[in-house]
């Protein structure tokens, strides 16, 4: 185990033993797993943090009002993380650590791989002030939401999280997050992940054809199911979906095959 802790760090062995299977299973370690956590858990988290902190100016004020942020992306990622909170809770009242722990690992894949990068321009090269403010608002909310789950099961990691934004402050000395359903808005969430399948698989048409993404289309055509119709209303989330793919118009059709 020191050989363990000094190569990965303690959280990603206790990350390990929370999430590899059921804690009455027997375990097969491989040291292979922990070099996927510390991978795909703790590296991104680092990563997203060093976003944030890079483009996140000192002269902005970080008062973040939960109802009316102007983005939808911002408002995704709160609903996001309070869906995560509510799953957390719940799971770990019920003993189902390895199932709250594993809920943490995806709100941090959906952070890094989805908000993050639909964001980056939002910090980068700002269009106007009030976006760029609550854009980074929105990061240290999370963050700081994000540290107070992680204390039990990162508690070296959590920690320095949270000290990253709140000097000489412990996220131990913290209340346990408490998950909001009024915001974990269950529509939001449904028609954000058909906007990122539709993406996913638009994409691979893209490269199927050598169609390269920076170059604009027309159209895109999406058969239209229940899950969608949520999407094909709300004008934010074509937005979204229409700049990832790279589109000027999008369709729902009925009667398009699979």
């Amino acid at each position: 185990p020191g050989l363990m802790f000094d190569t990965y760090g303690a959280d990603v062995l206790r990350w390990y033993f929370y999430t590899v299977n059921a804690p009455s299973d027997f375990k097969k370690f491989d040291e292979a797993d922990l070099k996927k956590i510390s991978n795909k858990v703790f590296s991104i988290l680092y990563n997203s943090y060093v976003f944030f902190d890079t483009y996140a100016h000192k002269e902005v004020k970080f008062d973040l009002k939960l109802e009316g942020l102007g983005n939808v992306l911002d408002r995704w990622v709160i609903a996001r993380l309070h869906e995560t909170i509510l799953n957390a809770t719940k799971n770990i009242d019920s003993y189902e650590i390895g199932e709250a722990a594993r809920g943490i690992e995806q709100f941090i894949d959906d952070l890094s791989h989805w908000y993050i990068r639909r964001s980056r321009r939002r910090l980068q090269k700002p269009e106007n002030e009030r976006d760029y403010d609550e854009a980074i608002a929105t990061f240290r909310y999370v963050f700081e939401e994000l540290a107070k789950l992680l204390a039990p099961f990162a508690p070296f990691f959590a920690e320095a999280l949270y000290q990253s934004i709140h000097k000489n402050e412990s996220v131990h000395l913290c209340e346990w997050p408490k998950g909001e359903k009024k915001f974990a808005d269950k529509n939001l969430i449904v028609a954000m992940a058909e906007v990122r399948v539709i993406a996913s698989a638009a994409l691979a048409l893209r490269a199927t054809h050598s169609i390269k993404v920076r170059q604009p289309l027309a159209e895109l055509r999406v058969k239209s199911t229940p899950e969608r119709e949520l999407l094909a209303k709300n004008a934010e989330l074509l937005d979204v979906l229409k700049d990832e793919v790279n589109v000027k118009q999008i369709m729902f059709d009925k009667v398009l095959k699979d």
